[in-house]
């Protein structure tokens, strides 16, 4: 199954019954998530330049598993945001226990310095060069980075976007599903 596919084939249906069919039928959730972490950011350029980075974590049938937004303060570029948002990708799928996570992301240097192990530029290659210790200590087996067309992106993107104009929403991990899985409702039922 690729992972497009498995975006197409995405269902409104609630977490919580996810995750009790998940613990009916005896799977362990760790087990079941080869997760694609989708990192995305929004920038914002002011006196004190303001970021938003989120992550939509998925299992390897495609269904949200979980999400995670958050803002950075003192961001001087889109691609520290960038960086910023990959490792927080990578920090969720350490605490979800997930087992060989594939993140993928739209910032193509970002994923492609990861997955070359090269850097993108100074201003955040100190970043990039703590995700890689990151991911060799959390999934030493196995792990992946690969890049994906924005539009394969929109999930994480549309909690962005919220996150960016609702400071509270950052807050909010339960809202952030919520109102994902109503937008993912609207796009399969349209």
């Amino acid at each position: 199954m690729t992972n497009q596919g498995a975006r197409q084939r995405l269902t409104g249906q609630s977490l919580g019954a996810y995750i009790l069919g998940v613990a009916q039928s005896g799977t362990d959730c760790a087990e079941c998530c080869r997760v694609p972490c989708d990192p995305s950011t929004s920038y914002l350029r002011t006196d004190s330049a303001t970021a938003v980075g989120a992550c939509v974590v998925r299992n390897h049938w495609g269904k949200v598993f979980s999400v995670c937004a958050r803002r950075f303060s003192h961001v001087s570029s889109p691609t520290i945001a960038e960086a910023l948002a990959l490792r927080e990708a990578i920090c969720l799928a350490n605490r979800l226990r997930v087992s060989e996570p594939i993140f993928e992301g739209d910032a193509k240097g970002i994923t492609d310095a990861m997955a070359a192990g090269s850097g993108v530029g100074l201003d955040c290659d100190v970043i990039l060069q703590d995700c890689r210790t990151l991911v060799c200590n959390f999934f030493p087996l196995s792990h992946s980075f690969k890049f994906v067309r924005r539009s394969l992106n929109w999930a994480a993107h549309s909690i962005v976007g919220k996150a960016f104009r609702d400071h509270s929403f950052c807050c909010n991990t339960l809202a952030q599903m919520e109102w994902l899985e109503s937008r993912l409702c609207s796009r399969n039922n349209p």
